[in-house]
This record gives C-alpha cells, structure tokens and sequence, in this order.
C-alpha cells in the first residue's frame, strides 16, 4: 500500500479448517500488530468470517498454517 495507507484485511472462506479455542490446528494469522512477533488474531471459526481487520503495518504478512488436513483460506485486501 501507499505510504500514509492502512491495509484492510477479511477472510470471507474457510474450508477444511478446525474450529477450536486458539486455533492449534489451523488458521489464517494477518499480522497486524506492529510487532510481528506477537501473535494476532488467528482465524479459524466460521463466527471469525467477515470481520474487517487493519493492520498497522506495511507490507502485512499472512501466514496459514494445518496440521491434519489440507485446509483452504480466502481472504480480500485493500488500502485505504
């Protein structure tokens, strides 16, 4: 995104992923914190879809992970 710009971030789909308290088992994790080293919001529950996130930083990480199955994220993006 430009300079000066936030970047929005919302997953619209989940498939194949465990819905579970802290998602252990898989998700989809934007890294919005400033630190990229604290954990942000993991998504993995069909309540999480379609909650807009911004992030604070630029360019943001987005980082999936599955530990049993081979799961399927969608998510959009944009600045504003």
């Amino acid at each position: 995104a430009p300079a000066g710009k936030k970047i929005q971030i919302k997953v619209t789909a989940l498939t194949d992923v465990i819905c579970y308290y802290g998602c252990p088992y898989s998700s989809i994790e934007p890294k919005i914190m400033t630190d990229k080293a604290m954990t942000s919001p993991r998504i993995c529950c069909p309540g999480q879809k379609n909650q807009v996130l911004v992030s604070n930083i630029n360019p943001t990480p987005v980082i999936t992970y599955s530990v049993f199955l081979q799961s399927t994220f969608v998510y959009n993006y944009r600045y504003v």
